[in-house]
């Protein structure tokens, strides 16, 4: 009889049989889809998880209200905080593996026959007659042994450094989604208030300008009026009535948005009431922006995000250097063994174990050039972020300086088409006009006064993305709490701060002034003039 076969002979029938079912049990999967009515449950549960932690809205909502509700309530701001919670996690995990291992072990054999062996005389090569035991057929095994790589420590250790430097690039990640989201809730803001002051009075013209447009087609009809004249209007009062169903269906927009931003279920009422010192204030015009560009590359999230990434690396080559070094291992280990043929059932051991693989020194030089490659790359994003960063700010601080110029060109603008519409109804009730002309007026100075809202909301968001390039956060660093009245007053302190903050900015360093000044270009006053009188001809 093979061995094989002699060993499943001797091997437990029932036991080899109930190992058998659990292995064809453990091979057959049938495929469990998802039910419409779980997918249901699962759904409504949804919809009440995501308005679950809302406060009710009872009063009307400032710009600073609708900033403290995005940043205590918005869902986008609620993933950050757990990513940043699990990254604080993962740390723990990593400095877990800068421990020894410890491993303990305890287990039962048995065997179904005696371990009975033989042995054979080197001298004379006599086998002895009658077979020897040495081992029980039924044995408890039990050890427990400590272990130190000393190299696998080097690289535990330089992981739980760049995991911790991962901690804060999830917190520039989230400085960054919250600007980002203040930025958003301003611009939504100033919309939707323009909206709400202003929809009442445009839905109540729009009763008067359907029937008016009615009217003039059907004078048109009868030839009761100039067929020129009556097409004009119609034309004139179409592009009007064109111009402010566009105006009106962005400021509607604009509520649902500010809504979602506040994470407020969709169809909840609420009113916003703008405070006297809501409006973001312009920085001054005598701010030098070689400030303000130091002021974004050290503030900005991608800027320093970009820092502990260049940081990271490094601490990857030397991980790739370690990985070349041999590995050292001290272990030592208590054991027991119920054998009672064994002099000593219990013993302790310690060792020393070094292993090298010496085929890593064929790879090492690429994976050691690789990291170094890495690092390369990041620092020349670093540029590439920068440069980017700089161009926001100068793109941000003109297109402010242009909306304020345009805002105030809208607001002329909307006052004289203000008075216009004060001598048109004047007109109108003299008999002086026709009726007719009086609405087109009241559609004209409406639609004037919904450019100027959209333009000074533009101006705002244009400021808020100012204020946004230089990095600077929403809140202060220190809040004595979480509420949402704490988090408006917050906000409002901030705020408030802003001017002050861009004026103290430190532009020293412990070696000395910063320098701002634009780097040479190394060339003469004079030969700088013949080129640039060569480049204008060229040029003509």
């Amino acid at each position: 009889m093979t061995p094989l076969k002699e060993t499943f002979r001797n091997f437990p029938r029932p036991a080899l049989l109930a190992l058998l079912g659990l292995t064809l049990a453990g091979c057959s999967i049938t495929p469990d889809p998802i039910s419409r009515d779980l997918a249901r449950e699962r759904a409504q549960a949804k919809l009440v998880e995501m308005f679950s932690e809302q406060d009710l809205v009872s009063a009307p909502l400032s710009l600073h209200d609708a900033i403290a509700r995005s940043i205590k309530f918005n869902l986008g701001s609620r993933v950050y905080m757990m990513e940043k919670a699990l990254a604080h996690d993962q740390l723990d995990a990593a400095e877990h593996n800068l421990l020894p291992s410890l491993a303990a072990s305890a287990g039962y054999s048995h065997r179904s026959n005696d371990a009975l062996s033989t042995s054979e005389a080197t001298s004379t090569g006599v086998e002895s007659v009658d077979p020897s035991l040495s081992s029980e057929r039924n044995r408890f095994l039990s050890d427990m042994r400590l272990a130190w790589n000393v190299l696998d420590f080097g690289v535990s250790y330089y992981s739980a450094k760049q995991q911790a430097d991962q901690i804060f690039i999830v917190e520039e990640q989230r400085r960054k989604a919250l600007q980002n989201l203040m930025e958003e809730v301003r611009t939504a803001y100033w919309r939707a208030w323009n909206a709400q002051r202003l929809l009442p009075r445009v839905d109540g013209l729009l009763a008067e300008v359907y029937p008016a447009l009615k009217r003039s087609r059907e004078m048109e009809k009868k030839q009761s009026q100039s067929p020129d004249k009556a097409l004009e209007f119609q034309q004139g009062l179409l592009q009007t009535l064109q111009q402010l169903l566009s105006l009106r269906r962005d400021q509607m927009l604009a509520r649902q948005e500010l809504a979602s931003l506040m994470n407020l279920r969709p169809g909840v009422a609420f009113k916003l009431e703008p405070g006297q010192a809501d409006p973001l204030p312009l920085p001054e015009d005598d701010l030098e922006m070689m400030k303000l560009e130091v002021m974004a590359l050290t503030l900005r999230p991608e800027m320093r995000e970009n820092q502990y990434q260049e940081r990271i690396d490094g601490f990857e080559i030397r991980k790739t250097l370690l990985r070349l070094l041999p590995g050292i291992e001290l272990s030592l280990a208590g054991n027991y063994d119920s054998n009672k043929f064994q002099v000593n059932q219990s013993w302790a051991d310690a060792g020393v174990n070094i292993a090298w693989n010496v085929l890593s020194l064929l790879s090492g030089p690429t994976m050691l050039q690789m990291a170094e490659n890495q690092k390369e790359l990041n620092e020349m994003r670093g540029l590439v972020t920068a440069m980017a960063v700089v161009t926001q700010l100068h793109l941000a601080e003109r297109s402010s300086r242009l909306l304020e110029e345009e805002y105030q060109v809208a607001r002329d603008l909307y006052q004289v088409h203000q008075r216009r519409a004060k001598h048109a109804q004047a007109a109108a009730k003299a008999g002086k006009t026709h009726p007719m002309a009086e609405i087109q007026r009241k559609m004209e100075n409406i639609s004037a006064q919904m450019k100027t809202g959209a333009v000074y909301a533009e101006f705002q968001g244009s400021v808020g993305r100012l204020y946004h390039s230089l990095g600077i956060d929403p809140l202060p660093l220190e809040i004595a709490g979480n509420d949402l009245q704490t988090l408006t007053a917050a906000v409002q302190q901030r705020q408030g701060e802003l001017p002050d903050l861009l004026r103290s900015f430190p532009l020293q360093e412990e070696g000395g002034e910063i320098n701002l000044e634009p780097a040479e270009s190394g060339m003469t006053a004079e030969e700088d003039g013949t080129m640039a009188e060569k480049e204008d001809s060229e040029v003509k």
